[in-house]
C-alpha cells in the first residue's frame, strides 16, 4: 500500500520523467485514469512545489526592545 505522498511521487515520475502514459500509471498504481490526469495537471500548474514554498519576510524595522 501506498501513502498519499509516495503515490504522488510515484505517479509523477511514471507519466513524467519515465514518459509512461497516464493510463498505463492507473492501471499500474490501481487509481482511476481521472485522478492521475488530477495529479499530472497539479504538477503542470506547480511546477516543483518546494520551490514555491513561501519565504519569511524581511523585516525593515529595527525590533523594539522591551
Amino acid at each position: 500500500m501506498y501513502t498519499e505522498v509516495d503515490l504522488y511521487a510515484k505517479v509523477r515520475r511514471e507519466v513524467m520523467v519515465d514518459a509512461m502514459s497516464e493510463r498505463a500509471a492507473a492501471r499500474k498504481f490501481g487509481i482511476s485514469r481521472k485522478t492521475v490526469a488530477k495529479m499530472v495537471k497539479i504538477l503542470d500548474r506547480c511546477g516543483d512545489l518546494s520551490q514555491h514554498a513561501p519565504q519569511p519576510e524581511k523585516s525593515t524595522h529595527a525590533r523594539r526592545q522591551p
